[in-house]
Protein backbone atom coordinates (compact mmCIF):
# COMPACT_ATOMS: atom_id res chain seq x y z
CA UNK A 1 0.00 0.00 0.00
CA UNK A 2 1.06 3.21 -1.09
CA UNK A 3 1.89 6.20 2.03
CA UNK A 4 1.67 9.93 1.37
CA UNK A 5 4.86 11.59 0.61
CA UNK A 6 5.68 14.10 3.56
CA UNK A 7 4.32 16.89 1.05
CA UNK A 8 0.86 15.46 0.25
CA UNK A 9 0.52 15.20 4.39
CA UNK A 10 1.39 19.19 4.81
CA UNK A 11 -1.05 19.99 1.64
CA UNK A 12 -3.71 17.45 2.96
CA UNK A 13 -2.71 18.94 6.72
CA UNK A 14 -3.20 22.92 5.18
CA UNK A 15 -6.19 22.32 3.49
CA UNK A 16 -8.13 19.84 4.56
CA UNK A 17 -8.33 17.47 1.37
CA UNK A 18 -6.06 16.28 -0.92
CA UNK A 19 -6.31 16.04 -5.13
CA UNK A 20 -5.08 12.40 -6.08
CA UNK A 21 -4.69 12.16 -9.37
CA UNK A 22 -5.11 9.03 -11.14
CA UNK A 23 -6.28 7.07 -8.13
CA UNK A 24 -9.19 5.82 -10.33
CA UNK A 25 -9.31 5.35 -13.60
CA UNK A 26 -12.14 7.17 -15.87
CA UNK A 27 -14.19 3.78 -16.00
CA UNK A 28 -13.70 3.12 -12.12
CA UNK A 29 -14.98 6.89 -11.62
CA UNK A 30 -18.34 6.27 -13.80
CA UNK A 31 -18.56 2.70 -12.36
CA UNK A 32 -18.84 4.34 -8.66
CA UNK A 33 -21.12 7.30 -9.73
CA UNK A 34 -23.24 4.34 -11.59
CA UNK A 35 -23.30 2.52 -7.94
CA UNK A 36 -24.15 5.75 -5.58
CA UNK A 37 -26.93 6.42 -7.96
CA UNK A 38 -28.34 2.98 -7.39
CA UNK A 39 -27.61 3.18 -3.81
CA UNK A 40 -29.96 6.41 -3.92
CA UNK A 41 -32.52 5.17 -5.78
CA UNK A 42 -33.05 2.83 -3.65
CA UNK A 43 -33.32 4.74 -0.20
CA UNK A 44 -36.42 4.70 1.63
CA UNK A 45 -36.00 7.94 3.51
CA UNK A 46 -38.81 9.40 5.23
CA UNK A 47 -40.05 12.65 3.97
CA UNK A 48 -39.32 13.96 7.84
CA UNK A 49 -35.81 13.18 7.18
CA UNK A 50 -35.44 14.64 3.89
CA UNK A 51 -32.98 18.16 3.57
CA UNK A 52 -32.77 19.57 0.67
CA UNK A 53 -29.36 22.27 0.00
CA UNK A 54 -28.13 24.76 -2.48
CA UNK A 55 -25.68 26.60 -2.99
CA UNK A 56 -28.10 29.38 -4.92
CA UNK A 57 -28.76 32.02 -3.40
CA UNK A 58 -32.85 32.58 -4.52
CA UNK A 59 -33.22 28.88 -3.67
CA UNK A 60 -31.30 29.40 0.04
CA UNK A 61 -33.89 32.72 0.52
CA UNK A 62 -37.02 30.81 -0.82
CA UNK A 63 -36.48 27.28 1.30
CA UNK A 64 -35.52 29.53 4.80
CA UNK A 65 -38.23 32.23 4.40
CA UNK A 66 -35.87 35.15 4.62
Amino acid sequence: MACLSPSQLQKFQQDGFLVLEGFLSAEECVAMQQRIGEIVAEMDVPLHCRTEFSTQEEEQLRAQGS
